[in-house]
């Protein structure tokens, strides 16, 4: 299998440079690099706890709360300061934001309306701001 180039422009992103590499080059190259096998190693063991907190996660919150939770931990992930507050960092729809939290769309849309409305966050096109990290932590149950 050869290695494909490819650049992909996503709107609110520069442009970006996709490689596929063949899974025998890139075994061959983790066992001749071990620093680069221990990274990949950290960042699967590191996907593998998101994954289960977020299952603990849907079982012990409502979905409000789960929102709240989501949104703090896109922005600590991904976010970055803006003049209006902390911005998502991500473009995301609120399917998406159900898809993350097991929730269909319409309650999410309720919940994102309900934090909007207490002036906990602010929404654009697939774009959030969280204008009240303190307030939107006290509804998450997340100390400070």
């Amino acid at each position: 299998m050869r290695s494909a180039r490819r650049t992909a422009t996503v709107t609110t992103c520069a442009p970006t440079l996709v490689q596929a590499i063949a899974q025998d080059i890139f075994l061959r190259f983790l066992a001749e690099h071990p620093d680069a096998w221990r990274a990949v190693s950290a960042t699967i063991a590191d996907r593998l706890e998101w994954a289960n907190q977020w299952r603990l996660e849907y079982a012990a919150h409502d979905v409000l709360t789960r929102v709240a939770r989501i949104l703090l931990m896109l922005s600590e992930r991904h976010g970055h300061p803006t003049p209006d507050g902390q911005d998502l960092g991500l473009p995301i729809s609120q399917e998406e934001l159900g898809h993350l939290i097991g929730a269909r769309r319409d309650t999410v849309v309720k919940c994102v309306g309900l934090l909007r409305s207490r002036n906990l966050i602010k929404t654009a096109y697939r774009r959030i701001i969280i204008t009240n990290p303190g307030g939107l932590r006290a509804l998450a149950q997340i100390g400070s």
